[in-house]
């Protein structure tokens, strides 16, 4: 049972869940959040580790916490971490919380999520607000190449998510942030995390998250508020984000094709950006724009070398 901010009593059997690989000093941060929760916590760590540090940050934990925890061990990779968490969960849980190793959950955080997904049933997901995402403003040649939208929390034709940038209320979105995404249960027994994929597993959330949007409603709650700290570790290089990235955009769009996603808008707006990012970082002496437009070409020609092989399923190859 767990309370909403109005006071109201939530009746709903939840779990957090945890994965985490190399991070014991973010996971005792987020973990430290989890003690200002006041209603009682599930909390199920996923640990990929080659090292007893992160077990130990657990123990420590649970030695001083009001809340419940287990730890479990997997082979890295993020989604297979994601899929051993739900085979692991207790059989009365109704709702699923994910939550990054490197996120600070605010108290209410929680109880917010699991009042809104209890006042409507269609709702299968949900996330929250991460209070210090940073937003850039939007320009209208962006918009126009598919890069940007004035639309807020939607997947566009090209493959690119527009974030949530001010809401005041719930609002439905066709996606949800990885780090911090609410799904109840038995959407599990429809579809689940894409575990082809492997190490770092850029883009999942946003493949399964626009998955789900076709099976119910997602919203995003302004009220359930978090930070996320992306740490160093278990991280790529920026320029090789970049390239995978559109690797991988360019995969869900190929594979979604029929859900609104269109291969021509992808390139359009795979080489508009390339343009755009090499035009406006030589005119206005910004390099790190100009790295992002010669990664996103090597994105695009990681992309043609692939061909049609459907072998090539690894981000990246």
């Amino acid at each position: 049972m767990t309370v909403g901010a109005s006071g109201a009593k939530v009746g709903i059997s939840s779990e957090v869940v945890v994965c985490t690989r190399n991070r014991p000093h973010e996971l005792k941060c987020a973990l430290e959040s989890f003690l200002q929760v006041t209603h009682s916590l599930r909390v199920l760590v996923v640990d990929a580790s080659d090292d007893a540090h992160t077990a130990e940050v657990v123990a420590e934990w649970r030695s001083r916490s009001p809340h419940q925890i287990r730890y479990l061990t997997c082979a890295p990779g993020l989604t297979r971490q994601r899929m051993v968490a739900i085979q692991a969960l207790a059989s009365d849980t109704v709702i699923v919380h994910f939550v990054d190793d490197d996120v600070v959950v605010e108290p209410e955080y929680f109880a917010e999520l699991e009042a809104v997904m209890l006042r409507d049933p269609a709702i299968q997901g949900a996330g929250g607000r991460i209070t210090n995402q940073p937003h850039h403003p939007i320009k209208p040649l962006w918009v126009a190449a598919g890069l940007d939208s004035f639309r807020q929390g939607v997947v566009l034709a090209s493959g690119v998510h527009t974030f949530v940038r001010d809401a005041k209320a719930v609002v439905r979105v066709q996606w949800l942030s990885g780090c911090a995404m609410t799904y109840r249960r038995d959407l599990f027994a429809q579809i689940g995390f894409d575990t082809r994929t492997s190490g770092y597993c850029l883009g999942e959330d946003v493949e399964f998250s626009f998955r789900a949007s076709h099976l119910g409603i997602l919203v995003h709650v302004p009220m359930a508020r978090l930070e996320h700290h992306p740490s160093k570790r278990e991280r790529m290089e920026v320029s090789e984000w970049w390239a995978r990235d559109l690797v991988q955009r360019h995969r869900l769009v190929s594979e979604l094709a029929g859900s609104g996603l269109s291969k021509s808008r992808f390139w359009f707006s795979a080489c508009c950006e390339v343009v755009l990012c090499a035009c406006e970082g030589l005119i206005c002496c910004r390099r790190s724009l100009v790295r992002r437009a010669l990664a996103r070409g090597r994105g695009i020609g990681r992309i043609l070398q692939q061909g049609r092989d459907p072998r090539n399923l690894e981000m990246g190859l």
